[in-house]
C-alpha cells in the first residue's frame, strides 16, 4: 500500500500510541484506502478494581505463548463498561474509519480513550490537508482470546492490502 499524506499521518500517530500510553503494545497494523486495521495489546497491571468480586489481590497470570503478555486467570478477561473498555489486561483488534467527540464519561486508560485520542490527533492534522476529512463515529473492536486467534487476525491484517480489490468497499481506484 502506498500511503497518501493522510495515510502517513495515520501510520505515524499509530506508532506513537505507546509513547502516550506506556501500557500499550502494538501488534500488526495497516492503513487501507478507507480504513485501518490494528492490534492493540493493553498490558497493564490489574489493581483489582475491575473485578466483580472487588478482590484487591491480583489474580494469577495465565501465560499466552507468542503474545508476549499474561492475562489474569479470572475468567473475566473482558468487561464492557457503558463507554470505553476495561483496563483488565487484554488484546484487542481495532478497525475504524471515522470518529466523533470524546465522551467525558470514558474511564481513563481504556481502549475507547486510546482510540479517541488517536483519531483526534489524526483528524486535526488530516484536516490541514483535506478540510472535509472525517472518521466514522465509532470503531469495531474484538477481543483476541488465544494465540490461534491472534495469529489468524495478524495474518488477516498483513494480507489486507493484497485482498483490497476483493473488498466490498473497493471502488475501482488504486490508492
Amino acid at each position: 500500500m502506498i500511503l497518501s499524506e493522510i495515510g502517513k499521518i495515520a501510520d505515524q500517530y499509530w506508532n506513537e500510541i505507546p509513547d502516550h500510553f506506556p501500557f500499550v503494545e502494538l501488534g500488526e497494523f495497516v492503513v487501507m484506502p478507507n480504513h485501518i486495521h490494528g492490534i492493540i495489546v493493553i498490558n497493564k497491571p490489574d489493581d483489582g478494581r475491575n473485578h466483580e468480586t472487588n478482590n484487591m489481590e491480583s489474580p494469577s497470570p495465565v501465560e499466552t505463548p507468542n503474545l508476549g503478555v499474561s492475562l489474569p486467570d479470572t475468567g473475566l478477561y473482558v468487561q464492557t463498561p457503558k463507554l470505553g473498555v476495561s483496563t483488565i489486561p487484554t488484546i484487542a483488534i481495532i478497525s475504524t474509519k471515522r470518529t466523533s467527540a470524546a465522551s467525558e464519561k470514558w474511564n481513563p486508560e481504556t481502549l475507547g480513550v486510546i482510540i479517541n485520542q488517536y483519531k483526534r490527533i489524526c483528524t486535526i492534522d488530516s484536516r490541514k490537508i483535506h478540510a472535509g476529512f472525517g472518521w466514522q463515529s465509532r470503531f469495531h473492536d474484538h477481543i483476541i482470546r488465544n494465540d490461534e486467534s491472534f495469529q489468524r487476525i495478524s495474518e488477516y491484517i498483513q494480507n489486507n492490502p493484497v485482498n483490497w480489490r476483493t473488498d466490498k468497499f473497493y471502488d475501482g481506484k488504486e490508492s
